[in-house]
């Protein structure tokens, strides 16, 4: 399969895997007897959810793939996958649904291995029992191995047995197994009957998730016109009252099988009927989105589905600069990983510029996230069209304006809830330049700029240009000390522009940055209650993993009772300058100068009285690599670290040495801090300069 071929199956499986979680988000785990006496037939959405927070569903997936990074399909272990569950799995916040230890298996068997219960036993009945091992979770995150299987179902096999099996055991794999495989077989065939048929080829026809889904699909056989009738037997057979646990894997599968067969591969009705039924609707929804999305593909999913989206997908990982994409690129690293990790070839016209960000509008609804907000005198509408995206404009009347911009940090205004405790940090820094290309093929009269928002409601402006037939904007970020919110165009109207469009042909942000940020200023982010009630502040700025960050007039500080890592900054640069005025408090301290996570990153290691040594962590063990000549004394420090992919200059306390690194990638990744043990890092500020260079 060529890579563009796969790219689009991929992006429309990964659609409606979306649209299944927005749809069925409002009514998870209700009865069908309680949606139909609140809703009636369910037929659209019915929650306008806006941006829609992160959720478990689309977190699982997203993340799980990054296994893919580092590692080829065929070398792949369960271990490898665990590792990354631990490395972006935040420590009880987050992610998942943290039910506790014994009632969400997800919490429980994430729990085992951190305490060094290694899969398969980690999620296997033995450790946990079978009520919990048998949970719906074997499932709900496999889509990834559909996708990065590019269609062999074997490959979506391998993938979905081993990730199933750190959390789940005997039908939760048998489950796990079953619906990446319908994925990877929806690349190529056109019916999802023949899919539910033939997924049976790849898992034990001995176990009780075989036998459901043969029964289900006979009683469609010899009732193929009543849907109804289908789901009158389910209940009497599958239901919630025949297989334990909060949400048992069965009575789930029993439902998506008859919606997949009586759905007739049409994407409404069956993820409409499916949505409709009950039960587990956001989990059933997204991983049947898959399926169908992939069957028709993305021009025969209705947009009354897509258009809410807005191509924004957010999620809630212990790295808040990835927790900020879009359907899109997702679906392209999806792609592109699963290539690269089979060892295939991508066609150089595929590839993306690591020297920069750029928006690609490249697929069918691809905005990016950005939006336009239409007023009395000024209509406008977005929408992307032949890779570039249009700017509809009627009605814009002199003297008005227009801005079209998006979030590149949300704050809590920004989403609708925190269902699944949302943890962000900025994406675009002081002085990175945004370069912006622009058409305006109906001769529009009008003038524009950039325009920077920032946290504290300021704004910044280049020069107003006025919009020829073809137009480069470029401006540099300068307020070097403010944190950037929003980015995007403002357009101000010199005569009425009435049925035009002007067309956005590029959008990209160079990775050259240099920021101040003095946490003395800095207050946490308050999101509201989540998903169980508690309430979700996170830090401003930060990504917190594990500890406690309390913000003070004297700056910020990440306390520690047995562990605590946060990390920040963008990770897509490969030479860095971090000056920190700060206080070590702690046992050991480690400033992580290339971290890809909780369980993956290079640090510089800090006891008092000894030597900063040179560390790299992989999984949950940490090895010292290299011992330098500095010797750090606890004090209030001064500590500059200059870091490239294979030199690190140190800087503290009056002493400076320069130490060999091999990191054997191209981007540095982010930065951040890790205390083993006891006590407390505190930060007055933070200085920050990076860049990306061939």
């Amino acid at each position: 399969m060529d890579f563009k071929t796969a790219y689009e199956k991929i992006y429309s499986a990964w659609m409606g895997k979306i649209i299944g979680i927005r749809l069925g988000a409002p009514v998870e785990a209700w009865t069908y007897d309680e949606i139909k006496s609140t809703y009636g037939t369910i037929n659209d959405y019915v929650v306008d959810y806006g941006v829609f927070a992160a959720d478990d569903d689309s977190n699982g997936p997203l993340f799980f793939k990054e296994v893919l990074r580092n590692k080829k399909i065929k070398d792949i272990t369960a271990q490898d996958i665990a590792n990354t569950m631990l490395n972006y799995i935040p420590y009880e916040h987050g992610f998942f649904w943290w039910g506790g230890k014994g009632i969400s298996t997800e919490h429980t068997s994430y729990l085992n291995l951190v305490n060094g219960i290694e899969p398969p036993l980690s999620g296997s009945s033995k450790t946990n029992g079978q009520t919990m091992a048998e949970q719906i979770g074997g499932q709900i995150f496999v889509d990834w191995c559909g996708y990065c299987s590019l269609g062999d179902p074997h490959v979506a096999k391998k993938l979905a047995y081993l990730a199933s099996s750190i959390t789940h055991d005997q039908d939760g794999i048998e489950g796990g197994v079953y619906v990446a495989v319908m994925i990877a077989l929806s690349f190529t065939y056109t019916d999802t009957y023949k899919i539910v048929n033939d997924a049976l080829d790849y898992i034990d026809s001995s176990s009780t998730y075989y036998q459901v889904v043969k029964d289900i699909i006979r009683y469609y056989d010899e009732n193929p016109d009543d849907e109804m009738k289908c789901f009158d037997y389910i209940l009497s057979k599958y239901s919630y009252d025949h297989f334990p646990g909060m949400c048992h894997i069965i009575p789930n599968i029993a439902i998506m099988i008859l919606a997949l067969l009586y759905g007739h591969n049409d994407f409404t009705k069956t993820m409409t009927l499916l949505c409709t039924l009950g039960y587990d609707t956001d989990c059933n929804c997204g991983n049947v989105g898959s399926i169908i999305g992939c069957v028709v593909g993305i021009n025969h999913i209705d947009q009354k589905w897509i258009l809410p989206i807005n191509d924004i997908l957010l999620a809630s990982s212990n790295n808040g600069y990835l927790n900020q994409t879009t359907v899109s690129d997702s679906a392209y690293e999806f792609t592109r990983l699963a290539f690269e990790s089979n060892e295939f070839e991508i066609p150089n016209n595929m590839r993306r510029n690591p020297q920069f960000t750029s928006y690609a509008f490249d697929l069918p609804y691809a905005t990016k996230g950005f939006v336009t907000h239409s007023a009395r005198y000024c209509e406008s509408n977005l929408k992307q069209e032949n890779n570039q995206l249009k700017i509809i404009l009627n009605n814009c009347f002199k003297g008005y304006d227009l801005d079209v911009n998006k979030i590149t940090y949300f704050l809590p205004h920004d989403i609708y809830d925190a269902r699944y405790d949302p943890l962000f940090s900025p994406q675009v820094f002081p002085n990175q330049t945004i370069t912006v290309s622009l058409q305006n093929p109906l001769s529009c009269h009008l003038t524009c700029c950039i325009r920077v928002w920032y946290t504290d409601n300021t704004i910044e402006d280049s020069p107003l240009t006025l919009l020829e037939d073809q137009l480069t904007l470029q401006h540099q970020i300068t307020q070097i000390s403010k944190t950037v919110h929003k980015i995007g165009i403002h357009f101000e109207f010199n005569e009425r522009v009435m049925r035009k469009y002007i067309m956005i042909q590029s959008f990209s942000i160079d990775h050259t940055m240099k920021s101040y940020v003095d946490f003395r200023t800095h207050q946490p982010c308050d999101f509201g209650l989540t998903f169980g009630e508690d309430q979700c502040i996170n830090p401003f700025f930060f990504s917190l993993h594990k500890g406690n960050l309390d913000y003070t007039n004297l700056g910020v500080e990440l306390k520690s009772n047995d562990d605590a890592f946060i990390q920040m900054g963008n990770p897509n640069v490969n030479q860095r300058t971090v000056e920190f005025n700060c206080n070590f408090d702690c046992d050991e301290t480690h400033f992580c100068f290339s971290s890809h996570g909780y369980t993956d990153f290079v640090s510089l290691k800090f006891v008092d009285g000894q030597p900063i040594s040179l560390c790299i962590r992989n999984g949950l063990n940490i090895t010292e690599t290299y011992k330098s000549g500095l010797i750090y004394k606890k004090s209030n420090s001064t500590l500059k670290v200059i870091s490239t992919c294979d030199l690190i200059n140190v800087h503290i306390d009056n002493q400076s040495e320069s130490i060999p690194v091999s990191l054997n990638q191209d981007v540095l990744g982010m930065f951040g801090f890790y205390i083993k043990g006891n006590g407390k890092v505190s930060l007055v500020d933070c200085k920050l300069e990076g860049q990306f260079s061939i």
